[in-house]
């Protein structure tokens, strides 16, 4: 048999595997085999079929003959590296892929398959080389630039990686995945509505993909179309009953709708189909405390904190603050949640504008509306000083037309709707107005952007007042604080500013709060101490509430009045109380009210705060302690546990700040069994409040005037961030 009548033979057997006859073809080609033993190619193809129909070993052994015939043979080196890479024998398949380059240098398949062997095993840079070969070598080579589009988004170099998937779709715009593929990259740089569209583009080439519909429902979430996103999500689950990833999509979405109960079913079958999902053990926990689900609360305690001496991704930092006292974790919760060792997040410092005659302060949040953030914060907005301070205000919430998204918009002298402005473009605004100081005011709670201070908004960043805890990240140079709130600063990635007074600020007082209630039209006994708690429901913990419960047990006729959020809550809330023998109706709910100010009025009603930890009080004690209602607190480690503490200490009020849970039990018991004793604490509050500094929004803006002026003049002589005083 001629070598052109050999490989003719050979077609024949290939065209035979084509027809899905895979094993009549491995037998017509170990025929050929016997009849021309000293043949590397037959034995190369016999090689490959093999590896078709999962048999290894034997393709192996095959592929190996090949090359003990023909020690120069890139092909069978380049089917050897396929083999091993199938069984994931990954260094044999990496040798084997370069050994074929070496024998043939313009193997662009070869280099292409290095490449991503590369890539995923946690070498990019090396992976780009590769790629970039291929490219070189076929310059149409699609899977290539795909490929180098993926290595580029690995490490955070968005531009490049977008540059590349719109090249390989100029080549042939038929491939689903690559639209895909772009329509991610865009999505992590904040271009929404064209990741949609190139999300759109994908499912009308392939209708049928899951992952990309998933894909969908995330932007579409995250520019608050929560209605698409829960479609896109089921139509995921419909094409894959077991996609756990879409099942805990929904329930995000379900959950910031406050659909409790239905995110709580969505979030439990994620967890049933996948329990490794990125942070859904945490996120899982957190919603059953928002719940008041607390069965086997302990165990599931334990067991997220040991995943997270693990280094494992399973809490969010923000519901981790509710959960274990221990600044240590909390940083590293931080520190896993923005994977600190990334590429992305390792972008340099900007280097200091020229002196600016008035020092440029930028706001950034989501929460520019009737938001506990912009309770507290829009009277300092209005006092800066506009004669050595210019403001700007970057709001990334859904647009909202009420009274305090409006009162911020006046109350600083620009202001921005970045909501669906990309990252790289809110970071080029800010950069063309020369911000020197950018401030977070939203850290990790709910709409975080905290990629856009990744990326470096300003040459000083400061993390302040929506996150209470570090952010674990070494691009936030600052965190506001005061000597009462953080007690360790070892544990802060962020120099500290420690306030004079507290660091919180508080809107200004004033007369506006004059509506009257009485007990029984709000639902409360005419008679009684009333007990309250106005925080939200995770944050009270199956210890916090049996402390209550046993206070109410000692206070004959008190009633305990809560938040009421959702009936499946109340009702949990309700069935514990019972477990400590108390009535469920010494357990009152206090129904939304459409207006803050009526809201602030009721309050009045109250007798004592009773705080939550670890997590306290924040914007709820600062209400209650206005309207002349004492709080007790129980001071912890964290900065989320000493809140309250720095509000007592700032109203003079330190003996209602106690140091142990039985402590706070004896002392509520004891204030509450006493009208004399509350009645001279009332007076003592109504008294502090017009002299102490914990409402003298004037006074706390020109303290943290103070501080700008201070890191600024520090970044302008080069010196790196340090931890600063401000003498008051």
């Amino acid at each position: 048999m001629t070598q052109k009548s050999l490989q003719l033979h050979i077609q024949d057997i290939i065209n035979i595997h084509h027809s899905g006859n895979t094993h009549d073809a491995i037998n017509e080609i170990k025929a050929l085999i016997k009849l021309h033993p000293h043949e590397a190619i037959p034995l190369n193809v016999c090689g490959v079929l093999y590896k078709e129909i999962q048999q290894h070993d034997e393709a192996i052994s095959y592929l190996e003959q090949s090359l003990s015939l023909k020690a120069d043979y890139p092909e069978a080196y380049f089917n050897l590296g396929l083999t091993y890479q199938e069984i994931n024998e990954i260094n044999s398949a990496i040798d084997c892929y370069k050994l074929a380059i070496k024998i043939n240098p313009n193997y662009s398949e070869a280099y292409n398959n290095l490449g991503n062997l590369l890539k995923n095993n946690d070498k990019p840079k090396e992976s780009i080389v590769c790629f970039k070969e291929a490219i070189e070598i076929e310059p149409n080579f699609v899977s290539a630039w795909n490929n180098l589009g993926n290595a580029f988004s690995d490490l955070g170099q968005l531009s490049d990686a977008v540059d590349c998937y719109q090249k390989a779709l100029k080549i042939e715009n038929n491939i689903p995945e690559i639209h895909n593929n772009l329509g991610n990259v865009l999505k992590e740089m904040g271009s929404y509505e064209k990741a949609i569209k190139c999300y759109k583009k994908s499912l009308e080439i392939s209708p049928e993909n899951y992952e990309t519909y998933n894909n969908l429902g995330v932007v579409l979430d995250k520019l608050g179309d929560s209605n698409e996103a829960i479609k896109a999500y089921e139509k995921a689950i419909e094409l894959n009953p077991d996609f756990a990833e879409g099942y805990f999509n929904r329930g995000q979405v379900l959950n910031s709708l406050q659909h409790l109960p239905e995110a709580l079913a969505s979030f439990e079958l994620a967890y049933r189909l996948e329990p490794g999902i990125d942070f859904i053990f945490g996120d899982l926990l957190h919603l059953k405390m928002y719940l008041c689900i607390w069965d086997d609360f302990e165990i599931q305690l334990n067991e997220l904190r040991n995943k997270i001496l693990k280094g494992q991704k399973v809490v969010n930092p923000f519901p981790m603050l509710a959960l274990i006292d221990d600044l240590a974790l909390q940083k590293k919760v931080s520190e896993v949640y923005i994977n600190k060792d990334s590429f992305f997040n390792s972008s340099a410092k900007l280097s200091p504008y020229p002196n600016h005659k008035k020092i440029k302060i930028g706001y950034f949040s989501p929460d520019f509306r009737e938001h506990a953030v912009a309770y507290l914060s829009a009277g300092m907005f209005e006092l800066h000083d506009r004669e050595k301070f210019e403001i700007f205000a970057f709001y990334y919430g859904e647009e909202k037309q009420d009274a305090m998204n409006q009162r911020i918009k006046d109350g600083v002298d620009k202001f921005y709707n970045v909501h669906s402005m990309p990252d790289d473009e809110v970071v080029n605004l800010s950069r063309s107005i020369e911000l020197d100081i950018a401030i977070d005011l939203c850290g990790y709670t709910q709409n975080s952007r905290i990629n856009l201070f990744a990326k470096r908004l300003a040459p000083i960043q400061v993390n302040y007042l929506g996150y209470t805890g570090t952010s674990g990240a070494d691009y936030m140079d600052y965190i506001v604080s005061d000597a009462t709130v953080i007690s360790d600063s070892s544990k802060y990635s962020e120099k500290i500013i420690y306030m004079p007074n507290s660091y919180m600020v508080n809107d200004i007082l004033d007369g506006s709060y004059q509506r009257e209630f009485n007990r029984v039209e709000v639902g409360l006994p005419s008679h009684g101490f009333v007990f309250c708690c106005f925080n939200n429901h995770y944050k009270i913990l199956p210890s916090v509430f049996a402390s209550w419960m046993k206070i109410l047990a000692e206070v004959n006729d008190s009633v305990l009045w809560l938040a009421e959020t959702n009936d499946y809550t109340t009702n949990n809330l309700i069935k514990e109380a019972k477990k400590y023998k108390i009535h469920e109706n010494r357990i009152i709910f206090a129904p939304q009210m459409s207006l803050r100010k009526d809201h602030l009025n009721r309050i009045k009603l109250a007798d004592l705060f009773l705080d939550t930890s670890p997590f306290n009080a924040h914007t709820t004690a600062s209400d209650a302690l206005r309207m002349g209602i004492p709080l007790l607190t129980k001071i912890g480690d964290s900065f989320v546990s000493r809140v309250a503490a720095s509000l007592l200490n700032n109203l003079n009020l330190p003996e209602l700040v106690v140091k142990t849970q039985e402590d706070y039990e004896s002392l509520a018991i004891k204030i509450a069994s006493d009208p004399n004793e509350i009645q001279m604490i009332k007076n003592k509050l109504k008294n502090n409040l017009k002299t102490e500094p914990l409402f003298d929004t004037n006074l706390f803006t020109k303290n943290l005037e103070s501080a700008y002026k201070e890191i600024n003049k520090l970044c302008q002589s080069g010196i790196e961030p340090i931890d600063i005083k401000i003498h008051g």
